[in-house]
C-alpha cells in the first residue's frame, strides 16, 4: 500500500538529504536542478515567505516518490491575493519534476488526489519547467482528464542543446560558414592588436572574492540591456555563492575563463552532472566586447566537451537567445501544468481575471 505524507518543516526537509539524491539517480528526472543541494539551498535563500509542502509517496518504510512542492502567494489584478502550489526552485531552476522510482502512474494519481483533498490550501497549481520527454508528463496529462477541474498543459520555454558525439570537426563544420569566419576574425583581431589570450578553468578553491568578481562582471555585462538577473538581489547573490560552494564539494562545478592580456574578458560557470554539462551563468568584461570573448569561450568549452568521453550533451538551458541557435538547431521544450481550484473564492477571482482581460482585448 502506498501512502502520501506531507513535509512542511525545514528540519524534516533537511533529514531527507541522506536519501534524496539516491532516489533522484534512480528516477528518470535526474537533473542537477532536482538535487537535494540545489533545492535545499534555494529554500534557505528564497523560502522565507513560502510554505514547504513536499509530498512523499511511501510504500511501507520505503520512499518511492517525491513531489518537491511549496505554497506561495501571488497577486492577480494587482491586488487580489491567491495561493499557488509550485515546484521548489521555481524561477531559477531550469528544469523541475516529480521524483519517482516505481509505480509511476499510481504515485502521480495519489499525489493529485492528496492535493485535491487539500484544496483549501491553494487556489492554483502551477508546475512549470517539466522537461519534454519526462515520463511523468504523459501520466500527468492523463490524470488531469480525470480531475473535473480546469487544467491544461502548455509549453513555456525552449532549451537548446548540443549532442556531444566525439567528432568535433564534423560538428564544427556543420555550423554556418559566416559564423565560423566571424570566430576566426575575432581571434585574428586579438592577435593583430598584440594581445595574448588564454583559456583556463577552475573547479576547486573558489572563494568569495572570486565569486564577487564574477557577479560584478555578470551585472555589468547586462547593464542597460533590458535583462533581469537573480544576481541583482542580495538573496540571489547569497544563493549563487552557496550553491557554487556546495557543488564544488561534489565535483559538479566548473568555471571557465577567457583572459586577454591577463585580464578576465569573459567567464562561464557551468555544472557537470551525470553525462551532461549545464551552461548556467555567464558574464563578460565590456572592455573586450569588440573581440566577442563570450563566443570564443563557448567555442573553447564545446571543443573541450567533444574530447571528454564522459559528456554526452551540452545543455544551453532555458532561453531563446539568438546566439544559442548559432551553435545548434536542437531544442527541447519545457512544459507547465496548470490547475485551478473549484473553491468559490477561486472561481470568483479567476472569472474576474478572465473578464478583465477580455475587456483589454476589445
Amino acid at each position: 500500500m502506498i501512502n502520501i505524507k506531507a513535509i512542511t518543516r525545514i528540519d524534516c526537509f533537511k533529514e531527507l538529504g541522506s536519501i534524496w539524491n539516491s532516489l533522484l539517480q534512480q528516477s528518470e528526472s535526474n537533473t542537477i536542478f532536482s538535487t537535494f543541494e540545489w533545492l535545499y539551498t534555494w529554500w534557505e535563500h528564497f523560502g522565507q515567505d513560502k510554505r514547504l509542502f513536499i509530498l512523499l509517496a511511501q510504500e511501507g518504510k520505503d520512499i518511492i516518490g517525491i513531489a518537491p512542492l511549496m505554497i506561495g502567494k501571488k497577486r492577480i489584478l494587482r491586488c487580489v491575493p491567491i495561493r499557488v502550489i509550485s515546484f521548489i526552485g521555481a524561477g531559477i531552476s531550469d528544469y523541475a519534476d516529480f521524483i519517482i522510482v516505481k509505480e509511476r502512474e499510481r504515485v502521480i494519481s495519489l499525489f493529485f488526489e492528496y492535493l485535491l483533498k487539500k484544496k483549501n490550501l491553494w487556489n492554483k497549481i502551477e508546475l512549470r519547467d517539466i522537461k519534454m520527454g519526462s515520463p511523468n508528463l504523459d501520466v500527468v496529462q492523463k490524470e488531469l482528464g480525470k480531475l473535473g477541474y480546469f487544467s491544461n498543459v502548455c509549453s513555456v520555454e525552449k532549451c537548446p542543446y548540443i549532442e556531444i558525439n566525439g567528432d568535433w570537426n564534423k560538428y564544427y563544420s556543420s555550423l554556418s560558414k559566416n559564423f565560423r569566419q566571424d570566430i576566426r576574425t575575432q581571434y585574428n583581431r586579438i592577435k593583430k592588436n598584440g594581445f595574448i589570450h588564454r583559456f583556463s578553468s577552475k573547479e576547486k578553491d573558489v572563494d568569495d572574492i572570486f565569486l564577487n568578481n564574477l557577479i560584478d562582471m555578470h551585472l555589468n555585462g547586462i547593464a542597460g540591456k533590458n535583462k533581469v538577473s537573480f544576481l541583482e538581489t542580495e538573496k540571489g547573490q547569497g544563493f549563487f555563492k552557496k550553491i557554487v560552494q556546495k557543488f564544488e564539494k561534489q565535483g559538479w562545478v566548473t568555471i571557465n575563463v577567457m583572459n586577454i592580456n591577463d585580464k578576465v574578458a569573459s567567464y562561464a560557470l557551468g555544472f557537470r552532472y551525470g553525462n551532461k554539462f549545464y551552461y548556467w551563468n555567464v558574464g563578460k568584461n565590456n572592455k573586450y566586447d569588440n573581440y566577442s570573448p563570450g563566443k570564443l569561450l563557448l567555442q573553447h568549452m564545446l571543443k573541450e566537451s567533444f574530447f571528454n568521453i564522459n559528456i554526452e550533451e551540452f545543455d544551453l538551458l532555458r532561453g531563446e537567445e539568438n546566439y544559442k541557435f548559432r551553435w545548434t538547431k536542437l531544442e527541447r521544450k519545457n512544459y507547465q501544468i496548470t490547475i485551478l481550484s473549484d473553491t468559490r473564492y477561486s472561481m470568483v477571482v479567476f472569472k474576474a481575471y478572465d473578464f478583465y482581460h477580455s475587456i483589454l482585448k476589445k
